[in-house]
């Protein structure tokens, strides 16, 4: 409320403004005057509809005699013929209307008695304004989140806020409290911050409205520590796994050769390349040699001649004592008849002394 009283006669026509910031224009709280519609454009006594315009500044001729002498008060209640004021904590038009940093009054015509139409300069200096007390009634704005307020630094009065808010005004979520939208409290709910659901991995987050209206949560972490990402840290990055559902995430540590994707399974198994084997798809099956970007290349051992897969290294085949070659493909010299049967692969050459040259007859 604003209350006023003057010492001398109360002004003919003046005006109560009031602004919401420091930096902010003036805007017209109330307007008092004996001709409102000539001073101000504005009907006398008029008054505001259901569903009308509830933040608009309404004019009276209430306040305007010339008496008392003085003494005089004007009282002005900044919820009175809002038809909104008994809903008042769920009507955020009339919380904006209410909400003031700065009050003035202007005064801007006074009462003389019809003395103006003399124009006696020395009759017209003998009127003033005096005004004897002028006191403004309200209390912090904390958007219901705070029962008190206290004086900061600065000398100013603040709200001691609750409900995981701050802000002079308690009008911010704290820092990690972002589930869901700010919103100021009312009878019937204490409307708290409530925090990010981060899996215990991060300490960080933001509200997303898209993923508010998906899902019913808006915090978006950030910031996610053990390899985690997503918006709750809910699941491992690009090329790492998690064993357990509470364990760090580990890398992959799939080979960029053998591989065939830097991503593994939730066991930290990868994707292998044709004839690659291992978890990290770093070794050559059995049967396989010479790991490449295109995989290991399949053995080309002569079963006849071998007795072992070969080198995974080289590709070269483990022969038999009596065969030879790169793929244990032909007998040694001094022997003959290649046969997988024939432990030592091929046959000794019987030629009585006379040469070690052989061939199947």
């Amino acid at each position: 409320y604003v209350r006023l009283k003057f010492h001398t006669s109360r002004p003919e026509s003046f005006a109560i403004y009031k602004r919401t910031r420091e930096d902010g224009p003036w805007i017209p709280y109330q307007y008092y005057s004996g001709s409102c519609e000539n001073t101000y454009s504005k009907a006398n006594r008029g008054f505001i509809r259901t569903g009308g315009d509830e933040q608009q500044a309404l004019c009276t001729d209430e306040f305007s005699d010339i008496s008392p002498l003085t003494g005089g008060n004007v009282a002005f209640s900044t919820l009175e013929g809002r038809p909104s004021a008994y809903n008042f904590d769920n009507s955020p038009v009339l919380q904006e209307w209410v909400t003031a940093t700065d009050i003035r009054v202007t005064l801007n015509r006074l009462n003389t008695f019809g003395d103006e139409v003399f124009n006696d300069p020395k009759v017209l200096k003998s009127y003033y304004y005096a005004i004897s007390d002028f006191a403004v009634g309200g209390r912090c704005k904390c958007n219901g989140h705070a029962s008190e307020c206290m004086k900061n630094e600065f000398d100013k009065l603040v709200c001691n806020c609750k409900h995981n808010t701050y802000g002079v005004d308690c009008e911010k979520c704290l820092p990690f409290f972002n589930d869901r939208p700010w919103r100021r409290a009312t009878a019937e709910s204490a409307s708290e911050c409530l925090p990010c659901d981060c899996n215990g991995r991060s300490q960080e987050c933001y509200f997303d409205p898209e993923l508010y209206r998906s899902t019913g949560h808006g915090g978006h972490c950030t910031n996610c520590q053990d390899n985690t990402d997503g918006a709750h840290c809910e699941r491992c990055r690009e090329n790492f796994f998690r064993l357990g559902n509470n364990e760090a995430c580990s890398p992959c540590h799939c080979s960029p050769v053998g591989s065939l994707s830097t991503q593994c399974d939730s066991y930290g198994r990868c994707s292998c390349k044709p004839g690659v084997m291992g978890d990290k798809c770093d070794r050559c099956q059995p049967g396989f040699h010479s790991l490449t970007e295109a995989g290991c290349r399949p053995c080309s051992c002569d079963p006849s001649g071998s007795i072992d897969e070969c080198n995974v290294e080289t590709g070269r085949c483990v022969c038999k004592d009596n065969v030879e070659g790169f793929n244990c493909e032909r007998c040694k010299p001094g022997f003959f008849n290649l046969e997988s049967s024939n432990p030592r692969g091929c046959t000794p050459c019987f030629c009585f002394g006379h040469s070690s040259v052989c061939t199947n007859a």
